[in-house]
């Protein structure tokens, strides 16, 4: 996918699109550098931010976001609640 979020945008409703009538898939949406200016200006607030979304039903049903800088996890999977570095 092209850089910023016009593109994106249309690459994930593309992949949904793709999805109708699939049954009990997983689509991981991964962004490598959330944060990007961020990390270029050398500031510890960025990170690697990946969602994992059930197809056909387009529910989000985990995520993880990790700042390498701060050696910080948070995670969440649905009905299961949210950690922070598995608290």
């Amino acid at each position: 996918v092209e850089a910023g979020s016009e593109a994106s945008h249309a690459a994930l409703t593309k992949a949904l699109s793709e999805a109708d009538g699939e049954v009990d898939r997983l689509l991981f949406i991964v962004d490598p550098i959330d944060g990007t200016t961020n990390f270029q200006a050398g500031l510890p607030i960025f990170c690697v931010s990946i969602g994992v979304v059930h197809l056909p039903s387009q529910q989000v049903v985990a995520g993880v976001i990790y700042n390498p800088a701060l050696q910080e996890m948070m995670s969440a999977i649905q009905g299961q609640g949210a950690y922070l570095n598995g608290n």
